[in-house]
């Protein structure tokens, strides 16, 4: 059985962290000091080799902390980490009728 969604502490510079996902609607949400760094959140849009990692949306790119509601029919996500090393805890995770798992 797959788990969707990842919590998870402190990703490194410049890194990108995969979070299993079925589609549908979740929150992300960065809760920490973050050192001027900027997290955000994008999807895999396409198959193959054409495939690409699109933002999420401005909602979705965090420089302090914070959180945000998504939807999204994309099967992969990964969270995105532009540089420094920030002390910080992120979270995404499925909303189902309107509850954060």
């Amino acid at each position: 059985m797959i788990i969707y969604g990842k919590n998870f502490t402190n990703p490194a510079s410049g890194s990108s962290t995969a979070v299993d996902w079925n589609g549908g609607t979740g929150m992300f949400a960065v809760q920490g000091t973050f050192s001027s760094a900027t997290i955000k959140l994008q999807h895999k849009i396409g198959d193959g080799a054409s495939a690409v990692w699109q933002d999420i949306g401005a909602d979705a790119t965090l420089t302090e902390s914070g959180s945000v509601l998504f939807t999204t029919a994309s099967t992969a996500l990964q969270v995105v980490n532009s540089a420094h090393s920030p002390s910080v805890t992120v979270s995404v995770q499925p909303v189902y009728e309107n509850k954060a798992l």
